[in-house]
Parts: C-alpha cells; structure tokens; sequence
C-alpha cells in the first residue's frame, strides 16, 4: 500500500476503456461479421414456384390498378383546374364593368380588405355580419341603421364593409 491512502485502492488505468468498463480487447458489438455475409439464395420449384408467380401477377394487377385510379385522378384534377381558370377568368372580365361604376376608393378599399382575410365584403342579414357571424347589438346596430344608403359600412369585429339589403334586419 502507498503511504497516505489508508483504505483507498489505486486503479492501474484511467483511458476510455476503464471508463466505460468494458476491455479494450473487446468486440465492436455493433458490426457482427456474421451481418456482413451474404443472404443464402433460395430457388423456388415445382408448386411453390407457381403459387410464387400468382402472387407475383396478383401484386402487379393491383399495381396496375392502382396506378389507372392515379391516372383517372389526376384527370379530373386537371380537369378541376381547368374549370376554375374559366370561372376566374369569367368572373375576372365581369368584375371590370362593375367597379368601373363604383368610386376608384370604395374599390381599393375592397381590394385590401379581400387580401388580408379573403372577403372583401359580407351581407348584413338579420343583424348579423356575414363575414365574422357576429350578431349586431347595442350601439353598433343603431351607428348602422343611423348611416346613410350610400355610406360604407364596416364591421366593427372583422372590419370587412357590410353590404345591406331588405334582409339586414335594419
């Protein structure tokens, strides 16, 4: 014993393998030279190859089938598409005529509320905004059914204009 370690034991290494406890002169666990052989081949005859070739056709039908829905799929996408660029345009070409007969700042208006939220305008119908389904009461009804037919009307909650009609419920 050394003196001056009374009752305390020396260790002879203190490397990574004294650390981690485990012998320098073992095996990496991780590759095992038995995972680096190749897998045996297995030839299929007689019955077992049949049924092994059924199974085969049955996977490849399937395949075949499912990429005919993908195709059919993607048919009616395009064809979807299609018909949403007719109704944009459409739509489009209608919209000229109409804000031309309105004031240039009701339509610029319009333009940047429908692109922060999507919806330029809503019907106000039975007190009710048509953009945020807030009900209308109190102070809000009254300052709308106070304004005048040609005043533009926001809603106080999702600040989109309030179209009225008969139906407003004013």
């Amino acid at each position: 014993m050394v003196p001056g370690s009374a009752g305390r034991s020396r260790t002879a290494s203190t490397g990574p393998s004294a650390v981690s406890g485990r012998s320098s002169k073992a095996k990496n666990p991780i590759v095992a030279p038995e995972a680096l052989r190749p897998a045996p081949v297995v030839l299929i005859v007689g019955s077992e190859g049949a049924l092994a070739d059924r199974a085969l056709d049955a996977v490849r039908k399937r395949i075949a089938e499912a990429e005919e829905r993908r195709t059919d799929a993607e048919r009616r996408r395009d064809q979807a598409y299609s018909e949403i660029d007719k109704d944009r345009e459409f739509k489009s070409g209608a919209r000229g005529p109409l804000a031309a007969d309105l004031p240039a700042d009701l339509v610029a208006l319009y333009d940047k509320i429908r692109e922060d939220t999507g919806l330029g305008a809503a019907l106000l119908r039975s007190g009710r905004c048509g953009g945020c389904r807030i009900e209308l009461y109190g102070a809000d009804l009254a300052r709308v059914r106070a304004a005048a037919a040609d005043e533009v009307v926001r809603c106080e909650e999702c600040r989109r204009i309030m179209v009225r009609t008969a139906e407003s419920g004013l």
